[in-house]
């Protein structure tokens, strides 16, 4: 779990970086030229799906199946989003997790592997020359996979992002960081492209 934290943490750390040189910009500086594109890598962290499976674990082990940890394997986020003015943007996410629930007989063991897959669209509330807060919701389809001890199973589930609050800072190569709920996370950073 810590190694999956050590991405987070370094998004984190150059996010910050890039946002206190933005704010540095002198208010003469002209804006850039609009980018309708973007295309973003991230690391969501306590997805909807690692607190789901979180719980489920606990419920398991005071129903005596006897759990011994629950591992996310970390989760990633890919999405495209085109802007169709600089306050709006529409786009697609993907993001695929894998979690292993370990008990204490071995042959137990379950993987979930998810992959889900979303419609959004983006509100930038401020819009500066190298920095942006923004809101987004998304909705979509989530395939849930699980096997192992417990049997296979899959299922189709509904996915949702509700992004409160996230902050873009930096220029064509950017990074961005989110608060919100559901398959992107309570926490999401990562870095994007506009072109």
């Amino acid at each position: 779990m810590k190694k999956f934290y050590l991405p987070c943490i370094s998004c984190c750390v150059l996010f910050t970086v890039i946002s206190l040189s933005s704010f540095a910009q002198t208010e003469t500086e002209e804006p850039p030229e609009f980018k309708r594109h973007q295309i973003a890598i991230g690391s969501p962290v306590f997805t909807v799906q690692e607190i789901a499976t979180g719980l489920s674990a606990i419920v398991s082990d005071i129903v005596g199946q006897d759990v011994d940890d629950v591992k996310s394997k970390g989760a990633f986020s890919l999405s495209y989003r085109y802007f169709i003015s600089r306050r709006w943007g529409v786009g697609v996410t993907g993001v695929y997790e894998r979690i292993e629930v370990n008990y204490k007989n071995p042959a137990a063991k379950s993987t979930f592997n998810t992959i889900a897959v979303m419609a959004n669209a983006q509100f930038n509330h401020v819009i500066r020359p190298r920095f942006d807060l923004y809101s987004r919701l998304g909705a979509g389809i989530c395939n849930f996979n699980q096997s192992g001890g417990m049997g296979n199973s899959s299922d189709n589930v509904f996915a949702f992002q509700v992004t409160a609050l996230g902050m873009r800072a930096g220029g064509v190569f950017n990074a961005f960081a989110e608060l919100g709920f559901g398959y992107e996370g309570i926490l999401h950073a990562g870095f994007s492209l506009q072109l």
